[in-house]
């Protein structure tokens, strides 16, 4: 179209998806066509609000958000800024700098809609990078219809650069306004042979035209994918489902028996009975109906990887249908199905699982919500010990500071129970997960939709009481009346933790980052190692156990040649962080780039540091994400801003460098298969994934999201998409015949553990002093090493972090590491040696390694009571593992005081009979033992690590 003023014209194709680089013509002077490029990078939003930002003394009420909706075959991409009441000006800016020339003029065109008042044009810098001033357009009302704007912006004396912006005005009278403004396109027509110069600070991958000319998977691929995602066989360490008598099935960790009916009547774990008594599913009419009156025969198909069973429960017209899916990861997944039935009310659906009181000693919960920038939304978490009668319990843990954004509290406050037995109950909505059970074992209820569920507002969806010698648990789907003319359906799951046993080696297990994310620094390491490892080098003196890039450049202190043991294979664990192999990674002081993709940029870099880990025994795992891709992965670019098929929606603000998606889309078979490809070519013994974190999504494209009764989508957790992304990846090792390695971020709930071997949490927790942030009851709950879930839990100090600018790490890392490691270890948690007090944590581990033999025995303090009783009065609480010949005993003094300590030697020799000597070969403190007593000293809010051999 032509437009007064203005000597070019615009084909708009912002609608069409076409993306970043949709080329158009300018007539020159002489008449002829020459191509131009919209410098405005995402100026048609395809990739959302990438590369927007909001500046001005209104920001704090000011939003960015991209809406994208289908017009037919045509996809629309617009931006929506909103500002409620709005009272002070704000603006929205490119984050982009243009290189701009003195003398030359450039038209901005607005395509926008809405209500407000705005100005456009321009932030202006000089050569130094300094904002200079604005320039901007007149003042223009905005209209509900699509209205075409027009600025033609000359630079002022001395700009060099702009960041194009709009700017949205208060009412000249002042009174509060909302403003809400959708914005199709903001362009700034360039020609071809100037782009480059103008957009200079663009992301590469932007640059060119081969991401707007990448047509996505060709079927053969899409096949492939879908090959990888349909993971068909038992993995390992998993067994096949085993069915002996009918109804009663035997899991790697459990055995399930059905009785009459589909819930379980008996649930075993490790040996030991969980239940009280059997399950109890409930579904209620107006008129009194009851389900369980009249059921019928139980159906049941078994194979190896999944049982499937069925039942009906009728009365008269009224009928309740479930099915179950039990996967071999004891993950059982229900469907409960109502048909019309016209005049029916329900007036309560819910599941009871009464636990044996001696099983139920701990609770984890949480609730979690739509993510929203900086933030898990409104998410809840809770847990800690399940108080007796007349107990009262007291939580501490908090994630988070006012500093960071906001402070989350543990939720966990249970009333001291009443004589009634109630102990809790839960009237915010319905939660996602919940756990109960002791240190070992317990049963977790899952939602990952509330699709059909009801509740009034404030009236209670869970109840935990204590009955005699049970705590039931009660799960209320439906709680209020609703009616079932159109029928009614939901969905729940459970699964029986732990769902297969911890790594046999977690004890063995070192967390140690190597490689930190510095090209520039891995080089300097790289080149020490291999000088010092050639064949013609010089001997070198004594070589350190464990260490980093750090030390091989400062002291050239290269660990030595690693020997593996059959118990042990590697001297450490670390990621190999995406910075240093990743395409579209870049060196110190560029843009970040290369944040998860299974793209290899850097391959020779890539095979130097897997030549190293090889030989001083690193287990170097690649860094990938669970919810977001690399902006420089093609296929991330073509899924997440083109087709939105990946996308994790509703979509909110992240880093420029990383696209949002969900792992139940193909995405996770993608990553999967590129990981495949890495073991095939570099040989990787194992993977990390980062933010792993279960967020909500709406995108129905891949399955989450579904519609209610309003016609408005709701979010779904896309937790069977986590667990199929790990079995995918776990499985290309498996069928490569490798033992992988798979740790994650942030990610210990149901079903996500059920492929992985490492949860990696604590991030967020900051402070210094450890033995006050977490109870001993929340650390029991939530943090054993040898998780409850069937993984290795380990821990990531955050010391120095998160508690404002005066904080002094170092400080906090010299005194907070003590009090961490004196909580960790009597827990049988490791500490990633990361922000933490390194020589400390190095020592500690010297010691650890003395026991270096398969069969170390894990022996708790809440498991030793006869050492125990007399030392908790004291505030010292006592933790072993035990060798053949050895055993290292942690004393933790949480008090404030020191403490004189002594015990019975006849107390170590329980478990190694022929102890007769002690030694502390952490801090080379006295220790004793005279008439029977081994006597030491503890300093307040520490440890002591004492070695009893023969």
């Amino acid at each position: 179209m032509h437009r007064r003023g203005v000597n070019f014209i615009t084909i708009d194709l912002s609608g069409m998806g076409i993306g970043l680089l949709v080329a158009c013509f300018v007539l020159s002077a002489t008449g002829a066509q020459a191509q131009t490029r919209n410098a405005i990078f995402n100026g048609t939003f395809t990739e959302g609000t990438t590369g927007f930002g909001v500046l001005g003394p209104g920001y704090q009420n000011a939003a960015l958000t991209a809406d994208k909706s289908q017009l037919a075959q045509v996809l629309v991409t617009e931006m929506i800024v909103s500002s409620p009441g709005m009272e002070r000006t704000f603006s929205v800016y490119s984050t982009y700098l243009l290189r701009v020339q003195k003398g030359q003029s450039y038209t901005m065109v607005l395509r926008m809609a809405g209500e407000g008042q705005f100005s456009f044009g321009a932030f202006e810098y000089d050569a130094g990078g300094h904002h200079i001033g604005n320039n901007y357009s007149e003042r223009y009302v905005l209209s509900p219809e699509l209205k075409d704007y027009t600025f033609t912006y000359t630079p002022s004396e001395n700009a060099v650069g702009i960041r194009p912006s709009i700017v949205f005005l208060e009412r000249t009278d002042a009174t509060p306004m909302d403003v809400r403004a959708r914005i199709r396109s903001f362009e700034l027509r360039a020609p071809v042979d100037e782009f480059a110069r103008m957009c200079e600070s663009w992301p590469e991958y932007a640059k060119d035209d081969s991401f707007t000319s990448y047509p996505g998977f060709s079927p053969e691929e899409l096949a492939e994918l879908e090959q990888i995602a349909a993971v068909d066989t038992v993995l390992p360490p998993y067994e096949p489902i085993r069915m002996g008598e009918e109804g009663d099935f035997a899991l790697t960790t459990s055995r399930i028996r059905f009785g009459q009916r589909i819930f379980p009547d008996s649930v075993s774990i490790l040996g030991q009975e969980v239940l009280a008594r059997p399950m109890e599913f409930t579904v209620e009419y107006a008129d009194g109906t009851h389900t369980s009156l009249q059921p019928s025969r139980l159906s049941i198909d078994c194979a190896d990887q999944r049982a499937v069973l069925r039942q009906r429960f009728r009365d008269g017209e009224r009928e309740v249908r479930i099915g179950l899916q039990m996967e071999y990861d004891a993950f059982l997944i229900y469907t409960v199905t109502i048909p019309p039935t016209p005049g029916a009310t329900l007036t309560g659906a819910s599941l009871t699982i009464p636990v044996r009181s001696e099983r139920a000693r701990y609770i984890d919960y949480h609730r979690f919500d739509i993510p929203r920038a900086g933030g898990h939304g409104d998410w809840v978490f809770g847990y800690g010990p399940i108080p007796a009668v007349g107990e009262k319990v007291e939580t501490s843990h908090t994630v988070g500071s006012e500093h960071m954004g906001g402070a989350i509290k543990n939720d966990w406050a249970p009333a001291v129970p009443a004589d009634d037995g109630l102990i809790w109950e839960w009237s915010k909505g319905f939660l996602h997960t919940v756990w109960v059970g002791d240190e070992k074992r317990g049963v977790s209820l899952i939602s990952m939709s509330r699709q059909g569920y009801s509740a009034a507002e404030g009236e209670p969806t869970v109840r935990l009481a204590r009955n005699g010698d049970e705590v039931s648990l009660t799960y209320r789907f439906i709680s209020q009346p609703v009616s079932v003319d159109a029928g009614r359906e939901f969905q729940f799951a459970l699964q029986m933790m732990p769902p297969k046993p911890v790594r046999a080696d977690w004890f063995h297990a070192r967390y140690n980052p190597v490689f930190p994310g510095y090209q520039e620094i891995v080089d300097q390491a790289l080149d020490v190692f291999e000088t010092q490892t050639a064949p013609d080098a010089a001997a070198q003196g004594p070589t350190p156990s464990y260490g980093t890039a750090y030390d091989m450049i400062r002291k050239s202190a290269v660990p030595g040649r690693w020997e593996s043991r059959e118990h042990r294979a590697h001297r450490d664990v670390g990621f190999l962080w995406y910075t240093l192999w990743a395409r579209g990674s870049r060196g110190a002081g560029l843009p970040v780039g290369g944040c998860s993709t299974p793209l290899v940029g850097h391959p020779e870099r890539l095979n130097r540091v897997l030549n190293c880990c090889s030989a001083i025994g690193h287990r170097a795992l690649p860094y990938f994400a669970g919810t977001h891709i690399a902006s420089e992965d093609p296929a991330g670019y073509y899924y997440v801003e083109r087709t939105n098929e990946w996308t994790a929606l509703p979509r909110i603000p992240r880093p420029p460098y990383l696209r949002p998606t969900c792992p139940n889309s193909l995405f996770s078979a993608y990553i999967a298969r590129g990981i495949g490809r890495l073991i095939d070519e570099y040989g990787i013994e194992g993977v990390y994934f980062d933010n792993c974190g279960a967020n909500m999504c709406t995108n129905t494209g891949h399955g989450c999201g579904y519609v209610d009764e309003e016609g408005i989508v709701q979010p779904t957790l896309p937790i069977l998409g986590f667990r199929r992304l790990f079995m995918m990846v776990r499985n290309e090792f498996v069928k490569r015949g490798k033992d992988p390695y798979i740790l994650i971020h942030a990610g210990m709930n149901p079903g996500v553990v059920s492929f992985i071997d490492a949860e990696l949490d604590g991030e967020g927790t900051y402070g210094s002093d450890h033995t006050q942030m977490i109870t001993l009851g929340e650390w029991r709950a939530r943090l054993i090493g040898p998780h409850q879930f069937g993984v290795q839990q380990n821990y990531l100090p955050s010391f120095g972090y998160g508690m404002g600018p005066d904080v002094d790490r170092a400080e906090q890392e010299v005194i907070g590491t003590p009090r961490l490691l004196a909580m960790s270890l009597l827990h049988g948690t490791h500490i990633w040696q990361q922000y933490a007090d390194a020589p400390a944590v190095y020592a500690t581990w010297g010691v650890l390694d003395e026991l270096d033999e398969p069969d170390v025995a894990f022996i708790p303090y809440w498991d030793w009571p006869e050492l125990n009783h007399a030392l908790n009065a004291d505030g010292v609480y006592a933790t072993g593992y035990n060798g053949t010949t050895r055993l290292i005993l942690v004393l933790t003094n949480l008090s404030d005081t020191q403490r004189e300590v002594e015990f019975p030697l006849s107390e170590i020799r329980a478990h190694l009979p022929a102890a007769g000597r002690v030694a502390d070969n952490l801090h080379g403190s006295p220790v004793s033992i005279e008439g029977g007593l081994v006597r030491c000293t503890i300093e307040p809010k520490n440890l002591r690590l004492l070695s009893f051999t023969e």
